[in-house]
């Protein structure tokens, strides 16, 4: 079965693109907002990887990813945060969230990669 990649971003534009470029080798489930992105990943989908928007309406993607890894259900799941820019404060919340790289939107380039403590890699 194929890998499941949730992306997560209140622009629809940002979401197509990704889905363009993901769907030929990975199921791609979308949602456009924090609530609905809870809500798929507590489903009996559960999606092997999160890219997460950081700025978005109501819940933000720090807010957003600190309940996701305040869950056991879905702690493991890793997070690839997604920015418009990148800033020192930026590394510090994604650090603290546990997300597994920030990348900048438009150019896709990897702000920086974090090194999690063992007990915090899940286990293949």
């Amino acid at each position: 079965m194929d890998k499941v990649i949730l992306i997560v971003d209140d622009d629809p534009v940002n979401i197509q693109i990704l889905v363009e470029v993901l769907k030929p080798h990975y199921k791609c489930l979308v949602a456009l907002d924090s609530d609905k992105a809870l809500s798929i990943a507590h489903s009996k989908n559960i999606p092997d990887l999160i890219l997460l928007d950081i700025i978005m309406p109501g819940i933000s993607g720090y807010e957003l990813c600190e309940k996701l890894k305040s869950d056991k259900r879905t702690k493991d799941i890793p997070i690839i945060f997604r920015s418009e820019e990148h800033t020192s404060e930026l590394q510090s919340h994604s650090f603290i969230s546990y997300a597994v790289f920030c990348l900048k939107k438009k150019k896709t380039e990897i702000i920086h990669k974090y090194e999690y403590p063992e007990s915090k890699v899940k286990k293949t």
